[in-house]
């Protein structure tokens, strides 16, 4: 081997490490998975829209599990007898940037579908989101194609134009994340009803979004320090493959989470809605907020399917009715 390389070890020892401990994460995921399935997909069916994001969740998730399965192989195994061959890029390795790329997309998209609802369809909010998703999202699709073009890690990390894309792409993803998750908590504090139930009911889901939202913004962060600080080595990349999984996981215990939520309420699977149900309207914030008590003829709200929740997952007992 080369003696100019640097150490094994050193190079990919952290990240196969990082990959082992992350596999974990997909199991749970399939157990979140098969209780979804049991209660979203039976009596209380969600919209194509919740299920189509579910599908396609799961089989990025799968492909990526898949990838980095052969990625680990490929390194700690194939190249066992070869260390120089520790330092070419394999295939798999492009395409675990790619489906972080993805992931990505389709959770912060549906994250943005949420505040645009919660917002009262804000467009200026919604606009700037959607700018920051597709600008980190465009700036990965070229760091993943230098990961092609290249042929070893060493051009890869030597070359000019990845040392400034990737700390751009890995700082956007941080900016955007952070911005998905303060928004959340805002509206959902901005929902509180007043009434014990309801606020109990908006301070779980604040807890619970600080809890796995800001979790993302920490390994995001955790990803841009590694590439900043040991960026010749690989290590950047494990939080990167650990923030993939903790995307799926996030999306899809918040939509579980509404069996929990239902229950400490006392709403079963046969209400429309409970007497938590608030409706916003689009008048003063200085009015008087009231509490429904009674759900409006059916072809009123025709957008909630769900005891407590509409059609889009986001709990009715946040808002409230401005007359």
């Amino acid at each position: 081997m080369d003696p100019a390389l640097p150490p094994p070890t050193t190079f990919m020892g952290k990240l196969i490490l990082m990959i082992y401990a992350t596999l974990p994460l997909y199991g749970i995921y399939l157990a979140q998975l098969f209780a979804y399935t049991l209660t979203f997909v039976g009596e209380l069916r969600d919209s194509w829209y919740l299920r189509a994001n579910v599908i396609l969740l799961t089989i990025l998730e799968t492909f990526h599990t898949v990838v980095m399965i052969h990625f680990a192989y490929h390194y700690s195994i194939t190249s066992a007898s070869d260390p120089a061959m520790l330092f070419e890029i394999t295939w798999s390795g492009p395409l675990i940037t790619l489906c972080e790329s993805v992931m990505v997309v389709i959770v912060h998209s549906f994250y943005i579908r949420r505040i645009y609802i919660m917002s009262k369809r804000n467009l200026w909010l919604v606009t700037f989101l959607v700018t920051l998703l597709i600008a980190r999202s465009v700036v990965s699709v070229y760091v993943t194609a230098y990961l092609y073009l290249e042929e070893n890690f060493i051009s890869f990390h030597a070359n000019s134009t990845v040392k400034l894309i990737v700390p751009i792409s890995l700082s956007l993803l941080v900016v955007a994340d952070f911005c998905v998750a303060s928004t959340m908590v805002y509206y959902l504090y901005q929902g509180r009803s007043g009434t014990t139930r309801g606020d109990h009911l908006v301070n779980t889901l604040i807890i619970y979004i600080v809890n796995t939202g800001f979790i993302t913004v920490i390994f995001s962060f955790a990803v841009v320090m590694s590439f900043v600080l040991q960026g010749q080595q690989l290590t950047f990349a494990g939080p990167l493959v650990i923030v993939t999984k903790l995307y799926a996981n996030a999306v899809l215990g918040s939509l579980n989470m509404r069996t929990y939520l239902r229950d400490p309420f006392g709403m079963s699977s046969t209400e429309d809605i409970s007497m938590m149900s608030f409706y916003k309207t689009q008048a003063s914030r200085d009015s008087t907020m009231v509490q429904s008590t009674q759900l409006p003829a059916p072809e009123a709200y025709p957008h909630i399917p769900v005891a407590g929740f509409d059609e889009h997952g986001i709990p009715t007992g946040t808002s409230k009715i401005r007359s």
